[in-house]
């Protein structure tokens, strides 16, 4: 698969990192980034839109025309035959009266389709989720997030790629997303705000002198490990 390349500034983010280490050195150093990539990621998953119920639902209900598969009823009429798109489905005005079996048919149709795209709707939000079970992070997401899958039934698990590299020389983390409606809203922009929101809470935190106490750096850091030396 071809990854869309856009780049994100990471350099602060690495320097945080460092000063962490050096504030916290009960913690160890791999805990330390993955609990780290794991707060930007959750925060990539907040910040990631995705489509509103209601609007979605009322949508659904204003709707004029559906298409159905032509499989769906059997036309007896010239009109309705005439109807049918060149990929075999039929569209229906849904206005129009139809034979009661037919409307029955449509509404239930209509009721499944309308749950898939419900059931996709956390899809952006969920390529970060991948992302982190991928490095084997656990991250917070809603349970739409967690159990979504698209309308076609695939959860694309290829569209998101990780590189790590955890040994004695060095400690790497290397992510790509290219879900596409990830692509489509500015996926490299909502990552970079994570990354550069994480490091304002590690400055304000440090300004405000979190790191000289114990107590308030295992509130602040609840995923690492706080004791005395």
């Amino acid at each position: 698969m071809s990854f869309v390349k856009c780049e994100v500034d990471t350099s602060l983010f690495t320097q945080m990192i460092n000063e962490l280490k050096l504030a916290v050195p009960s913690a160890n150093e791999n805990d330390i980034i993955r609990e780290e990539v794991g707060k930007v990621l959750e925060k990539c998953i907040e910040d990631t839109t995705a489509m509103q119920v209601q609007k979605v639902v009322q949508r659904s209900e204003r709707a004029q025309f559906t298409t159905m598969p032509s499989g769906l009823y059997k036309p007896s009429t010239k009109r309705a035959r005439e109807n049918r798109s060149s990929g075999g489905r039929i569209v229906y005005y849904l206005k129009n009266r139809y034979p009661s079996p037919l409307w029955a048919a449509i509404k239930k149709r209509r009721k499944e389709d309308l749950a898939k795209i419900l059931k996709a709707r956390g899809l952006a939000k969920k390529s970060w989720y991948l992302i982190a079970e991928k490095l084997g992070i656990r991250v917070k997401a809603p349970k739409f997030v967690r159990d979504a899958v698209a309308t076609t039934g695939k959860e694309y698990f290829e569209d998101v790629e990780v590189h790590d590299v955890f040994d004695n020389t060095k400690i790497e983390i290397r992510i790509g997303n290219n879900q596409p409606t990830i692509n489509a809203i500015g996926g490299s922009a909502i990552l970079q705000r994570a990354i550069d929101g994480r490091v304002k809470f590690f400055l304000t935190n440090l300004k405000h002198g979190v790191f000289e106490s114990l107590g308030k750096v295992a509130k602040k850091y609840p995923g690492l490990k706080v004791t005395e030396e």
